[in-house]
């Protein structure tokens, strides 16, 4: 645990990234309501705009007690939130901590995700110090694999998970060291 932080703000053309706001309710429900999010997810769509609240108040709590990062992705033209990117899962004694990210379906492929993980990460290793980087995704989600390595992840292993539906999945884990970050390339 790291003490209070405070959650930095983002501004660029398209994007602001900043703190999520109860006001966030009915974008988060949206985004996290669509079936298609969860096709390499192990966790089932939101059925109700409560479990939306309550997921903007366990962050809220999550990033006051400074156990992680998290960062709503408004879009500045369409005036809304669509998407999520945090750091957590800290390991203090590796300098090491966990990427996460998820966009609304009707947003990817336009790089969006792409600017919003180079400015986190630059983040991560510049302010506070990370050394490494991990990420999970799914090992058939091919637009997840291609933003990681575009940004010079490198695949460690496959993990072979047990999922909630009682299938396995396999997962590919994935690190970047600070050496090999580049943030403006």
């Amino acid at each position: 645990m790291r003490n209070t932080p405070v959650l930095p703000q983002w501004k660029s053309n398209r994007l602001i990234l900043r703190a999520l706001w109860p006001s966030d309710v009915l974008d988060i429900f949206h985004l996290r309501m669509d079936e298609r999010l969860f096709q390499y997810l192990d966790r089932s769509p939101y059925e109700t705009v409560e479990q939306a609240s309550e997921f903007i108040k366990n962050i809220n709590d999550g990033v006051h007690y400074g156990h992680w990062f998290m960062w709503a992705l408004e879009h500045r033209g369409a005036g809304k939130v669509i998407g999520t990117v945090c750091l957590w899962n800290f390991n203090p004694n590796e300098q090491a901590a966990e990427l996460g990210y998820e966009l609304h379906p009707d947003f990817q492929g336009e790089g969006l995700m792409q600017e919003t993980v180079r400015t986190v990460l630059h983040y991560g290793f510049s302010t506070l110090g990370l050394a490494v980087v991990f990420a999970y995704t799914n090992a058939n989600h091919l637009k997840s694999i291609r933003l990681l390595e575009r940004n010079h992840f490198r695949r460690k292993r496959f993990i072979e998970e047990m999922n909630k539906k009682g299938t396995t999945s396999l997962m590919s884990l994935y690190q970047l060291q600070k050496e090999d970050f580049e943030p403006f390339n």
